[in-house]
């Protein structure tokens, strides 16, 4: 039997390069780990005034808890980083592929039966606000609007007119879109595993993962809720594998037609099915062709598809059926900081005052805003939104100006509408047990929830599966995602992995950088980082963690990233050798 060998420089990354950069991150680590620290919230985020949750700012000693937050972050991962490299060396992956579709079929019908009873408790589907007002614009109660995308809001009324054909019955139309669902997200994390599989991570992980995904309530509870967050986050999860793949084979599987297709329905589907995945994917598209057009012209296909698939249905589709814009819905942070300026008595200018009256009157702002969601003010009795759409470059303007007035008003409005997203200061939500309350049934459409099993067995086993799910708090899980990105950095510069590089052409803008630099690898991440992004700049309700939900599906693969990227070390090695 072959000892490990414990010598210190075997597993602790030795390179400056790797030492800066760790460095690096754990020093933005601990400075939003400070800011965190001062943000008060005393009244939970959604109801709490700007007397009971606010930010309390900076003090001298925070420059000490920088300096001892940044030395504990910065060894905290150059050990976890030793101890990927030490697990790397001692639990290498298998020889050979495992059966993907067996793991497929076993995973799909295993994962779909645990979820059933999740189904029951919350018959025919979970809903809340959002999803009473996209099935009434399905039906036609209600106007469209680019708030709901109008491709979700068709899937679902598809659903609805299945239910009311076959059964004149709406609960039966959301009774098939649920099962729909619950059978799509089933089958894409089957898929997940059976992707594993066929990169020879061991069986033992997989099954891990696939009791973790079955029984974990966050991916039932999504999966049964009329969300577009759940089938959303899929995507990308689905997404990311196919960048996996693109990058593994140095580009040459976009030679494969199937790829194509895949990328332009997977793509297209992540930029109709939510608002911000049009962002998300313009960052995707936009890097993958600057990163392949130069080895294979091929990706222009793909993209140039997608663009205009996407066009032809917020565009003319859109005009066509009459969609309501509603530029509010983004411009979330610029109206929660000008409110902000009012709420604190900040600079301004009697025009200023002027057009901010008019938006909403002065004397409610203070009774409207709420520091951690903007949903006060926009959703507020008087707020004239007519006023703000006929008015939004003056209100972007307004915007600039108050905010070169008023730098602090507007840092401290921006901490607590994002914080949770980027923090994990938050220790009592770092790892928590929660769910969502503001369920409904819409009576008006003959429409109840109804708990089968509570029904059927009696309150004990109905409340058995509660609508509450353990999660990691939303900045904690973004920081992990980021930390991926640190070890893919880490495999490429220490050497642990073999080079993707990509350097955009024979006279690329980037033959100059470093190769770690140039790392193909961290694309796989950039579908996930880019959604975390989008939330950053429009922090629609903080916190929750369906904004960011796929990287909590995308997790099982950050476990195991390491492993898949460094698979190919020693066939790489021989090919060189050769």
């Amino acid at each position: 039997m072959k000892w490990p060998s414990f010598k210190k420089e075997d597993y602790i990354p030795q390179k400056r390069g790797t030492l800066l950069v760790t460095a690096l991150f754990s020093l933005v680590a601990a400075a939003t780990f400070v800011v965190g620290m001062h943000v008060v919230r005393t009244k939970w985020f959604y109801s709490g005034t700007w007397e009971e949750n606010y930010f309390e700012g900076l003090s001298v000693i925070d420059g000490l808890w920088l300096a001892l937050l940044f030395v504990a972050f910065f060894f905290a991962s150059i050990v976890i980083l030793g101890l990927i490299k030490f697990l790397l060396l001692q639990f290498p992956v298998r020889k050979k592929e495992g059966n993907s579709t067996l793991v497929f079929c076993l995973a799909w019908l295993g994962i779909f039966i645990c979820w059933v009873p999740y189904f029951l408790v919350n018959y025919p589907g979970a809903l809340y606000a959002d999803s009473i007002v996209i099935m009434k614009q399905g039906i036609g109660i209600l106007s469209l609007s680019s708030h709901h995308p109008i491709a979700y809001v068709g899937l679902v009324n598809f659903f609805l007119q299945l239910g009311k054909v076959f059964f004149d019955s709406y609960i039966m139309g959301i009774a098939f879109y649920t099962v729909f669902q619950m059978v799509f997200m089933s089958a894409v994390f089957a898929y997940c595993l059976s992707w594993m599989s066929r990169h020879r991570i061991p069986l033992i992980v997989i099954v891990v993962f696939g009791i973790f995904i079955a029984l974990l309530s966050i991916f039932p509870l999504h999966a049964v809720s009329m969300w577009k967050d759940g089938l959303y986050a899929v995507f990308v999860l689905r997404f990311s594998l196919l960048l996996f793949d693109i990058v593994e084979s140095r580009g040459k599987a976009l030679s494969k037609p199937a790829m194509l297709v895949q990328l332009f329905l997977w793509g297209s589907a992540i930029a109709l099915i939510r608002s911000n995945g049009i962002y998300v994917m313009a960052c995707v598209w936009l890097v993958l062709f600057l990163m392949y057009v130069w080895r294979n012209w091929r990706i222009i296909i793909p993209v140039f598809a997608s663009v205009l698939a996407v066009w032809l249905v917020i565009g003319p589709l859109s005009t066509l059926l009459e969609v309501r814009t509603e530029p509010v819905e983004s411009c979330g942070i610029p109206l929660q900081q000008v409110a902000a300026v009012v709420v604190y008595d900040g600079e301004m200018t009697p025009d200023e005052q002027e057009f901010l009256d008019t938006l909403l009157p002065l004397e409610e702002y203070k009774e409207e805003y709420i520091p951690c969601s903007v949903d006060g003010i926009k959703w507020a009795k008087n707020f004239n939104e007519d006023f703000f759409n006929e008015n939004q470059a003056e209100f972007m303007q307004l915007w600039a100006q108050l905010g070169k007035a008023n730098p602090g008003i507007y840092a401290s409005a921006y901490i607590m509408e994002s914080y949770e997203y980027w923090s994990f200061a938050d220790l009592k939500r770092n790892i928590t047990y929660n769910g969502v309350n503001d369920k409904y049934d819409a009576p008006d459409l003959g429409i109840i929830e109804t708990n089968l099993l509570e029904v059927w067995f009696g309150e004990a086993v109905g409340n058995f599966f509660a609508f509450r799910f353990l999660h990691f708090q939303e900045g904690a899980m973004s920081w992990m995602v980021l930390f991926a990105g640190l070890v893919l950095f880490v495999a490429r510069h220490e050497r642990w992995a073999p080079a993707q590089d990509v350097r955009f052409g024979k006279h690329g803008i980037l033959r100059a950088l470093p190769a770690p630099f140039s790392n193909a690898w961290w694309i796989v991440l950039l579908p996930t980082v880019a959604n975390w992004l989008t939330v950053l700049i429009s922090s629609p309700f903080a916190a929750l963690p369906r904004y960011i939900l796929p990287a909590y599906f995308l997790l099982p693969v950050l476990i195991v990233l390491p492993w898949l990227i460094c698979a190919g070390e020693d066939e790489e090695t021989a090919a060189q050798a050769s």
